[in-house]
């Protein structure tokens, strides 16, 4: 490796660190990281859920189950929300 991209690695690692540190600079690892965890846990612990037809929709499974799993249903909100959007035909 030359020592110019040795340079930018070491730029882009550097980056991401701080990124990181800022990033979860208010977590509290000894009770959110807990609180997750359990939750994590609880979750995977349950069976898995049987195929049916029509399947369930994942965005109603987590509506469903956002009191039982609120930071899970938060993250799953977040990813499987689609903006709504308008294309001029």
């Amino acid at each position: 490796m030359k020592h110019g991209a040795s340079s930018v690695l070491d730029d882009y690692w550097e980056d991401f660190d701080d990124q990181q540190q800022e990033h979860t600079a208010g977590f509290d690892s000894t009770t959110d990281e807990a609180i997750c965890l359990k939750e994590l846990d609880a979750y995977l612990a349950e069976p898995i859920q049987p195929r049916v037809t029509p399947p369930l929709d994942p965005i109603e499974y987590w509506k469903l189950n956002q009191c039982k799993y609120p930071i899970l249903a938060d993250c799953a909100q977040s990813f499987l929300a689609t903006p709504a959007s308008s294309v001029e035909s």
